[in-house]
Protein backbone atom coordinates (compact mmCIF):
# COMPACT_ATOMS: atom_id res chain seq x y z
CA UNK A 1 0.00 0.00 0.00
CA UNK A 2 2.84 2.30 0.32
CA UNK A 3 4.25 1.60 -2.81
CA UNK A 4 1.11 3.05 -4.66
CA UNK A 5 1.56 6.45 -3.73
CA UNK A 6 5.38 6.53 -4.03
CA UNK A 7 4.47 5.19 -7.44
CA UNK A 8 2.07 8.26 -8.24
CA UNK A 9 5.10 10.44 -6.75
CA UNK A 10 7.46 8.81 -9.18
CA UNK A 11 5.45 9.49 -12.15
CA UNK A 12 4.56 13.25 -11.52
CA UNK A 13 7.99 13.81 -10.62
CA UNK A 14 8.87 12.01 -13.81
CA UNK A 15 5.99 14.19 -15.94
CA UNK A 16 7.19 17.37 -14.37
CA UNK A 17 10.73 16.84 -15.11
CA UNK A 18 9.82 15.89 -18.95
CA UNK A 19 7.44 18.77 -19.25
CA UNK A 20 10.40 21.18 -18.16
CA UNK A 21 12.87 19.90 -20.51
CA UNK A 22 10.25 20.11 -23.18
CA UNK A 23 9.97 24.08 -21.99
CA UNK A 24 13.44 24.58 -21.90
CA UNK A 25 14.53 23.28 -25.11
CA UNK A 26 11.69 25.50 -26.69
CA UNK A 27 12.92 28.44 -24.88
CA UNK A 28 16.57 27.68 -25.69
CA UNK A 29 15.54 27.37 -29.42
CA UNK A 30 16.22 29.88 -31.19
CA UNK A 31 14.92 31.01 -34.93
CA UNK A 32 15.60 33.20 -37.37
CA UNK A 33 13.97 36.36 -37.23
CA UNK A 34 14.47 37.39 -40.69
CA UNK A 35 15.64 36.00 -44.18
CA UNK A 36 14.12 37.91 -46.91
CA UNK A 37 15.25 39.39 -50.39
CA UNK A 38 13.96 42.21 -52.68
CA UNK A 39 14.14 42.02 -56.27
CA UNK A 40 15.87 45.39 -58.07
CA UNK A 41 13.50 45.83 -61.15
CA UNK A 42 15.60 46.17 -64.27
CA UNK A 43 18.88 45.68 -62.66
CA UNK A 44 18.83 49.10 -61.98
CA UNK A 45 19.08 50.13 -58.04
CA UNK A 46 17.65 53.50 -57.70
CA UNK A 47 18.44 56.09 -54.59
CA UNK A 48 14.71 56.23 -54.32
CA UNK A 49 14.52 52.17 -54.18
CA UNK A 50 14.87 51.49 -50.37
CA UNK A 51 14.51 47.78 -49.58
CA UNK A 52 12.47 48.18 -46.33
CA UNK A 53 12.27 45.07 -43.95
CA UNK A 54 10.07 44.54 -41.06
CA UNK A 55 11.17 42.49 -38.17
CA UNK A 56 8.65 41.43 -34.80
CA UNK A 57 11.37 41.24 -31.95
CA UNK A 58 9.69 39.25 -29.00
CA UNK A 59 12.69 38.71 -27.01
CA UNK A 60 15.16 41.54 -27.10
CA UNK A 61 17.56 39.81 -24.92
CA UNK A 62 18.61 37.42 -27.71
CA UNK A 63 21.50 37.86 -29.50
CA UNK A 64 21.79 37.94 -33.21
CA UNK A 65 23.74 38.14 -36.61
CA UNK A 66 22.30 40.53 -39.01
CA UNK A 67 23.65 40.13 -42.59
CA UNK A 68 23.67 41.11 -45.81
CA UNK A 69 22.95 39.70 -48.97
CA UNK A 70 23.33 40.69 -52.70
CA UNK A 71 22.91 39.37 -55.48
CA UNK A 72 24.67 40.95 -58.59
CA UNK A 73 25.77 39.99 -62.46
CA UNK A 74 29.35 39.81 -63.55
CA UNK A 75 28.79 42.91 -65.25
CA UNK A 76 28.58 44.65 -62.69
CA UNK A 77 31.01 47.72 -63.07
CA UNK A 78 32.83 47.87 -59.06
CA UNK A 79 34.67 45.66 -56.85
CA UNK A 80 32.74 47.43 -54.08
CA UNK A 81 29.23 48.93 -52.92
CA UNK A 82 28.52 51.34 -50.21
CA UNK A 83 24.99 51.41 -49.11
CA UNK A 84 23.18 53.27 -46.25
CA UNK A 85 21.38 51.01 -43.36
CA UNK A 86 18.40 52.78 -41.58
CA UNK A 87 16.93 50.91 -38.51
CA UNK A 88 13.54 52.35 -37.06
CA UNK A 89 13.48 51.53 -33.34
CA UNK A 90 9.67 50.73 -32.57
CA UNK A 91 10.44 54.24 -30.57
CA UNK A 92 10.69 55.63 -33.96
CA UNK A 93 14.26 56.34 -33.27
CA UNK A 94 16.70 56.17 -36.09
CA UNK A 95 19.89 55.07 -36.61
CA UNK A 96 21.73 54.89 -40.44
CA UNK A 97 25.37 53.56 -40.77
CA UNK A 98 27.17 53.70 -44.02
CA UNK A 99 28.85 50.92 -45.09
CA UNK A 100 30.90 49.77 -47.51
CA UNK A 101 30.91 46.13 -48.84
CA UNK A 102 34.20 44.90 -51.28
CA UNK A 103 32.39 42.50 -53.59
CA UNK A 104 35.70 41.74 -55.69
CA UNK A 105 39.50 40.70 -54.53
CA UNK A 106 42.05 43.23 -56.33
CA UNK A 107 42.54 40.54 -59.32
CA UNK A 108 39.22 41.26 -60.35
CA UNK A 109 37.69 37.66 -59.22
CA UNK A 110 34.66 37.50 -57.15
CA UNK A 111 34.27 37.12 -53.29
CA UNK A 112 30.16 35.89 -53.76
CA UNK A 113 29.28 32.38 -54.88
CA UNK A 114 28.44 32.82 -58.38
CA UNK A 115 26.43 30.47 -60.84
CA UNK A 116 27.21 31.39 -64.49
CA UNK A 117 26.60 35.44 -64.76
CA UNK A 118 24.71 35.79 -60.96
CA UNK A 119 27.14 35.93 -58.02
CA UNK A 120 25.79 35.80 -54.65
CA UNK A 121 27.26 37.71 -51.73
CA UNK A 122 26.60 37.67 -47.94
CA UNK A 123 28.30 39.77 -45.08
CA UNK A 124 27.81 40.28 -41.32
CA UNK A 125 26.51 43.99 -40.50
CA UNK A 126 26.57 43.06 -37.23
CA UNK A 127 27.43 40.27 -34.76
CA UNK A 128 25.86 39.66 -31.33
CA UNK A 129 23.26 42.36 -31.62
CA UNK A 130 20.81 42.91 -28.91
CA UNK A 131 16.94 44.48 -30.25
CA UNK A 132 17.38 47.41 -27.65
CA UNK A 133 13.38 46.30 -26.53
CA UNK A 134 10.58 44.35 -27.77
CA UNK A 135 8.63 45.42 -30.79
CA UNK A 136 8.37 45.90 -34.45
CA UNK A 137 11.94 47.27 -36.41
CA UNK A 138 12.32 48.31 -40.02
CA UNK A 139 15.67 48.23 -41.44
CA UNK A 140 16.05 50.21 -44.95
CA UNK A 141 19.02 49.75 -47.27
CA UNK A 142 19.67 51.58 -49.74
CA UNK A 143 22.33 52.49 -52.31
CA UNK A 144 25.35 55.30 -51.67
CA UNK A 145 26.93 54.98 -54.99
CA UNK A 146 27.86 57.80 -56.88
CA UNK A 147 26.01 56.10 -59.97
CA UNK A 148 22.11 57.00 -60.36
CA UNK A 149 21.01 54.00 -61.37
CA UNK A 150 23.52 51.50 -60.13
CA UNK A 151 23.32 49.26 -62.78
CA UNK A 152 23.30 44.81 -62.45
CA UNK A 153 22.14 44.37 -58.47
CA UNK A 154 19.72 41.80 -59.14
CA UNK A 155 18.46 41.82 -55.61
CA UNK A 156 19.20 43.16 -51.68
CA UNK A 157 18.08 41.16 -48.88
CA UNK A 158 18.54 41.02 -45.12
CA UNK A 159 19.44 37.79 -42.97
CA UNK A 160 18.59 38.18 -38.67
CA UNK A 161 20.06 34.48 -37.39
CA UNK A 162 20.70 33.87 -33.64
CA UNK A 163 23.78 34.17 -32.57
CA UNK A 164 25.85 31.01 -32.14
CA UNK A 165 28.96 30.83 -30.26
CA UNK A 166 31.83 28.57 -31.72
Amino acid sequence: MIQQPIHNLLKRCLVIGLLSTIFLMQSCRQETLLEENKIIENRQWRYADKAIFKVQVNNHQVPYNLFVNFRHTASYRYANLFVLIHQINPDKKRVTRRLEFTLAHPDGQWIGLGSGNIINYQAVVKKQFQFPANGIYYFEIEQNMRDNPLKEILDVGLTIAPFKAQ
